[in-house]
């Protein structure tokens, strides 16, 4: 009985997507190694094609056929989606577009050779970039239905998804860059200067430099790290257990969390009054798939905003830090 079972749900053909790689990116592959990917097989590494926001999507679905088939039609779709896991999978669509492979024919299409159908999205305009986070994620894919009769066993899908990078200029001509003094009195006294505030992660680096002025602790080691801030807006279930502030456009953010992305030791024992030590920090250090550019009010749900995070540590165990926002931001591949 379980054979005879599983004959009768065996689809009767494959799905396979093929896309076409952007001009832009010139075939750019996201290799995507997170083991706790929610959209992958676990354990097992994605590589999924790169896009800017306005490329055609565009390419072939080809249906190899083991046996033939009656099916109710065969449609493509383009679909974005925000998915959030706090409190349980919450799925917001805000892109979602379908054509149609092969029409159905009255009562049924019988299909009993292998077809090959061409498809293209022009003029979509693909406004998030592509983002895995510690809650919420955004992804896009093309998803490949095959209509039958029987829609809970028999109806055949395919999906493929594809990543989405978005090339911007860069978001001002003027760069104060980031300079501050931090000290405990008596204790330790140093100036913190950062040439840049805004960071192209095309090939951006994070250079600056450490002047300490007074040095009355024996040092461990310093560490420069990238840290990147999640921030859910609107979740009324969680406010009150967290801070709660109200961004320029009037929306609540709610529950926050960060996550380092990169980190670096730069001294390694005590430094002497008035030495200087050089920052560099580049951002390809970073796997790509952890860093998008900044972003503000992502449809409503999120934000996402990074950080360069100084921590000093001394022989006692005692720790020292400072953080200054950064903008992150890219101008191509």
């Amino acid at each position: 009985m379980k054979k005879l079972f599983s004959s009768i749900i065996k689809p009767p053909c494959t799905v396979d997507i093929e896309l076409d790689p952007s001009e832009k990116f010139k075939n750019a592959i996201i290799e995507m190694n997170n083991p706790k990917d929610r959209f992958g097989l676990e354990g097992v590494e994605q590589k999924l094609m790169v896009f800017d926001r306005d490329d055609p999507i565009q390419g072939k679905v080809k249906v190899t056929v083991d046996k033939p088939f009656d099916h109710l039609g065969i449609t493509i779709e383009l679909i974005g989606e925000i998915v959030s896991f706090v409190e349980g999978k919450n799925v917001t669509t805000f892109l979602s577009i379908s054509k149609e492979l092969a029409p159905a024919t009255a009562p049924n299409m019988n299909l009993s050779r292998d077809a090959e159908y061409e498809f293209c999205f022009k003029s979509v305009d693909k406004e998030w970039d592509s983002y895995r986070g510690i809650n919420v994620d955004v992804r896009y894919f093309l998803r490949v239905t095959v209509n039958r009769s029987m829609k809970v066993i028999n109806t055949i899908v395919k999906e493929l998804e594809f990543w989405v990078q978005k090339i911007v200029e860069k978001p001002s001509n003027e760069d104060p860059g980031i300079g501050m003094e931090v000290g405990l009195e008596g204790i330790v006294l140093l100036s913190i200067k950062y040439h840049s505030v805004y960071h192209d992660l095309k090939n951006g680096c994070i250079l600056g430099e450490l002047q300490f002025f007074l040095v009355n602790v024996k040092i461990d080691k310093a560490e420069v790290s990238i840290i990147r801030k999640e921030t859910l807006i609107g979740t009324p279930s969680l406010q009150g257990t967290t801070p709660q502030t109200t961004t320029n456009n009037g929306l609540v953010e709610g529950h926050s969390e960060q996550e380092v992305l990169h980190k670096f030791e730069i001294i390694d024992g005590t430094p002497a009054k008035d030495e200087k030590v050089p920052v560099r920090l580049f951002l390809k250090a970073v796997d790509p798939w952890k860093m998008t550019s900044t972003c503000e009010n992502v449809n409503n749900k999120f934000n996402v905003k990074y950080f360069i995070h100084l921590a000093l540590c001394d022989t006692k165990g005692r720790r020292f830090f400072k953080q200054r926002e950064i903008v992150l931001y890219r101008s191509g591949i």
